[in-house]
């Protein structure tokens, strides 16, 4: 493949930088825009929660809010576990908002949790024990988290219905945009790739005809081939 292909290659299947999910509509509940910028949800909350938490809790700490010694830890695993229980709803509730409040919570639960099972309980070896004890239950609960997220969080490409990103109907015009982009760079060596493209574009007179499958089972079924560019 040639420089000018590879690098169209490179740009159509990026994602954007700070969302790791595609812009396009039917992931709508999954990032946040801000003007141009695409942002994950899920990291940009998490990580508000997470600094909010810190700040509240450095707060507590200066001005001696949190009682010492097992109280504050049970105080502040008490709060964690409340904060973190709205993240287990979460895969069966696409509400952008409640996603918004659920991971802000989760991002501040775990703060909080950390505070309370590694920095409160006393120097000894019964802190120690305890420490031991939460980083094995901290792992076992978050990969429990991440195995139900997975299980549970519908695919919003298969509601979607159009073939699966970047070959998605509303990836279409940044598609084309591409293609418009390769024109511009590509040498007579590129011709070929060229009338690929803009056939993959929908670009009915470039003579190609591309036929584009996802590779994937959806409801125990090949998912239907999308047809575009047929010559």
């Amino acid at each position: 493949m040639t420089p000018a292909g590879r690098q169209f290659m490179e740009r159509l299947f990026a994602l954007p930088r700070f969302a790791h999910h595609p812009d396009c509509r039917c992931f709508d509940a999954h990032v946040l825009r801000i003007g141009h910028l695409v942002l994950c949800l899920g990291c940009t909350c998490m990580a508000a929660g997470a600094l909010a938490a810190t700040a509240i809790l450095a707060w507590l700490f200066l001005s001696r809010g949190i009682p010492g010694g097992w109280y504050g830890t049970l105080a502040c695993a008490v709060t964690g576990v409340c904060l973190y229980v709205p993240t287990l709803l979460q895969p069966f509730c696409q509400y952008k908002p409640y996603k918004i409040i659920a991971r802000f919570l989760l991002g501040a639960a775990t703060v909080v949790l950390v505070a309370g099972g590694l920095v409160l309980p006393p120097l000894d070896a019964t802190g120690c024990a305890a420490r031991a004890v939460f980083v094995i239950a901290f792992r076992f609960v978050a990969r429990a988290t991440l195995r139900q997220r997975s299980r549970c969080t519908p695919d919003p490409c298969v509601r979607c219905g159009t073939s699966v990103y970047p070959f998605c109907q509303d990836n279409r015009p940044r598609l084309v945009s591409l293609v418009g982009e390769l024109r511009q760079c590509a040498g007579p060596e590129d011709a070929a790739f060229v009338a690929f493209a803009s056939a993959l574009a929908g670009d009915e007179t470039s003579g190609v005809s591309v036929e584009v499958t996802t590779l994937r089972v959806l409801m125990g079924k090949q998912s239907e081939p999308c047809h575009w560019g047929e010559a």
